[in-house]
């Protein structure tokens, strides 16, 4: 069976750094799944989601070598612009992430970037939010919602632009048992309906 995304022989160094953060790293993942990437901190799990998403070697640099594989296609040298549509990255703290007071325009921003035409953008809003359990939140101030909310809307931020495959850094990192729950929840009914 044919891997959705395929590193093969990958293997970056940041600038300034002598030691790799991975060595000739290859993995595959299928699609349609939920993949968890465990190691301890400094292992290099931040480091990859951000070379998937092209934040490496674009934005961080470093020493890249390597293929990177999605749906076949080569990804390594894409810039994360080019990717939005196709890779959504939910970082480990949502408050790093966002850029507007509210919620309707912290999802509607994206749109904007990618140049969405304004006639779809308030379907693909409620659709995103509605997705997340967040049907009703639209007009509420992004600073006034829980952390469980947070990361919710971090994720309907990358649903909005329908992207196909969500990252998370650590998604659970920073929420309470009950948040965590619904978070994972959400998750798996998102990778079920959203064939």
């Amino acid at each position: 069976m044919s891997q959705y995304l395929e590193l093969s022989g990958v293997s970056f160094v940041y600038s300034e750094e002598t030691t790799p953060v991975w060595q000739g790293l290859s993995c595959g993942f299928q699609q349609n799944t939920i993949n968890l990437l465990l190691g301890p901190s400094g292992s290099g799990k931040s480091s990859l989601l951000y070379l998937i998403d092209g934040l490496i070697p674009n934005s961080l640099e470093g020493t890249l070598t390597g293929e990177i594989l999605l749906s076949g296609e080569s990804i390594i040298r894409k810039e994360p612009r080019a990717l939005a549509q196709r890779i959504g990255l939910v970082f480990q703290d949502p408050d790093t992430q966002f850029c507007a007071f509210y919620v309707e325009d912290e999802l509607a921003f994206g749109m904007e970037n990618l140049c969405v035409p304004p006639e779809e953008m308030d379907g693909r809003i409620d659709r995103a939010l509605s997705l997340v359990g967040l049907a009703g939140f639209r007009k509420r101030a992004v600073s006034t919602l829980s952390g469980g909310q947070k990361q919710k809307l971090a994720i309907a931020s990358a649903l909005v632009l329908d992207a196909e495959l969500l990252l998370l850094d650590e998604p659970s990192a920073l929420l309470d048992a009950s948040s965590r729950v619904e978070v994972m929840a959400l998750l798996s009914r998102l990778v079920k309906e959203e064939k």
